[in-house]
């Protein structure tokens, strides 16, 4: 069962359904066994949570199916649209000339109603066109996003390839992005050069780390092994007026010894003696 397709058959346009696998990307990495990290409140495809989630449960009871099983979230977000979460779907239904990006938005507002975050909700539009252009690659249907916690294939090298093509993307948004502050944006758009979908979770940079390695495709390194294309995921600070305070993903572009050079919208010196964040950082590595 791919996603696209499933919402493509169920009447909506392609552009309308990467909208929602844009979404469901942020929500879980597309993953439909995930519970939601820290508070363990959401579950699932759209991280599903208190009424809901009961819900969900219930109706995964009545198909005598786990609740983790995709094709029974699928149905159930199905209902929800067609009942009890009408929104997007009467949304959808009056305008079907709406781009992908317009759907994200649509059911960002509509149907997943997160905390209002504007580069979160961007993040998740861009993720929508990427889907779009993948699944039209595929000339639909077979490889447009995985079952489980893949999103859409792309075409990523190979490790010992990646690492190289990832510091190159990532200086190219450097320069594309500079003084933005959307230090999450500018590596989701260089994984997405690189081939790879967009593993962004909240969209909060402090934490990709989670999306990453529920991947399968990333695994965590050390310090001393640390080197150019691997991934540095810095914690939110516990200072509320701290221009971290939603955390820090950046890429290594260049390391001698001790100075390593990362790279997300800005290029700076990673510290690894800063106890406020760099001392707590993630390395992570794609494996493939």
């Amino acid at each position: 069962m791919q996603i696209m397709d499933y919402f493509v058959e169920k009447g909506l346009t392609k552009e309308q359904a990467a909208g929602i696998c844009g979404n469901l990307q942020y929500e879980s990495g597309l993953n439909p066994g995930i519970t939601e990290a820290g508070n363990g409140i959401g579950y699932g495809l759209a991280q599903w949570s208190f009424g809901r989630r009961d819900e969900l449960n219930a109706f995964a009871q009545s198909e005598g199916k786990p609740v983790s099983d995709m094709k029974v979230q699928l149905d159930f977000l199905w209902k929800e649209m067609n009942t009890t979460e009408p929104g997007a779907l009467e949304a959808f239904k009056a305008n079907p000339n709406m781009s992908a990006a317009e759907a994200s938005n649509i059911f960002y507002d509509k149907f997943e109603r997160p905390a209002y975050n504007p580069e979160n909700k961007n993040n998740r539009s861009e993720a929508a066109t990427q889907f779009l252009a993948q699944y039209e690659n595929n000339n639909g249907s077979q490889g447009a996003v995985a079952d489980n916690s893949g999103g859409p294939s792309g075409n990523a090298p190979a490790p010992t390839e990646f690492n190289q093509r990832l510091v190159a993307a990532i200086e190219k948004q450097d320069a594309n992005m500079a003084g933005t502050g959307y230090c999450a944006t500018a590596v989701q758009r260089a994984l997405s050069e690189c081939g790879l979908p967009q593993f962004m979770g909240s969209g909060n940079g402090g934490e990709m780390d989670k999306p990453l390695l529920a991947s399968g495709k990333f695994q965590e390194v050390s310090y001393a092994d640390a080197k150019p294309g691997d991934i540095i995921v810095r914690p939110p600070s516990a200072n509320p007026n701290d221009s971290s305070v939603y955390g820090d993903v950046s890429v290594i572009t260049a390391r001698n010894g001790d100075n390593i050079t990362q790279t997300n919208d800005a290029t700076y010196q990673f510290h690894k003696d800063n106890d406020r964040y760099d001392s707590k950082a993630t390395f992570l590595r794609y494996t493939g």
